[in-house]
């Protein structure tokens, strides 16, 4: 993995070949030089053999940044961002059958992440390299918490939070297929945020898809916004 940032631009780079591992974010671009570095950042990825995602928000510059990438081929979706008040945060309740737990060792932790892969729908070759990915990150005392939710101890949900200043970022999560509709989802997401304000989080944020937007707004997260997240055009071979 790699990453970096200047006043212009953060942006980090994975090995795993899927748009939300590969991200060009705080995107603060002089007009006079925006159309050339954008095109050193798309070759910086492409010569890496992977596809970047630009995640333009209303900060970002110059103000026409959105035409300058679909000038380049670019197109874009929307995803909401949400937030949660550590105060406004519910008690966490798990539904009958379910079982909460942390993964704390590398056998958890490469389990966890197996199941997020699955829950995701990657290729199965790509399940091995996330964990190798994520695994550092999420040992004992690292950044990243991971929860996993087993229904009659079957392993069925998980959710990861980092934890940054006095914000959680929540990403990761998922229920498998056969277990949605049951309000797991929710209890690991919720777990993940209680835990980060016992570490001293004072709010939640996390990135929304559409099918889990009415779950979070029930359990008490609100819009605050969006991005629009430009990349390549989807084929029917894209990850």
């Amino acid at each position: 993995m790699a990453w970096g940032e200047d006043p212009e631009i953060a942006w980090v780079m994975t090995p795993i070949p899927l748009r939300g591992f590969n991200r060009i974010t705080r995107i603060r671009l002089d007009a006079e030089r925006a159309d050339a570095r954008i095109r050193e950042m798309q070759d910086r990825f492409q010569t890496a053999a992977v596809a970047p995602t630009w995640w333009i928000d209303a900060h970002s510059t110059p103000s026409d940044i959105g035409k300058r990438l679909e000038r380049m081929g670019l197109v874009y979706e929307t995803v909401p961002a949400m937030r949660i008040e550590s105060t406004l945060v519910p008690e966490p309740r798990s539904p009958a059958g379910v079982t909460l737990s942390w993964a704390v060792d590398r056998e958890s932790i490469r389990a966890a992440m197996s199941l997020i892969a699955t829950g995701f729908g990657m290729p199965r070759a790509l399940g091995g390299a996330l964990a190798d990915l994520m695994a550092p990150l999420a040992r004992p005392g690292g950044p990243v918490h991971t929860v996993v939710a087993q229904l009659d101890e079957i392993p069925v949900a998980a959710a990861q939070g980092i934890l940054v200043g006095d914000a959680v970022a929540i990403f990761n999560v998922t229920t498998l297929e056969a277990a949605r509709g049951r309000g797991i989802g929710a209890a690991v997401t919720l777990a993940v945020v209680r835990d980060a304000i016992e570490r001293g989080a004072r709010f939640g944020v996390l990135e929304s898809s559409e099918m889990g937007l009415s779950v979070y707004r029930r359990i008490g997260f609100r819009d605050v916004g969006f991005f629009r997240v430009y990349a390549e055009p989807e084929t029917e071979n894209s990850l």
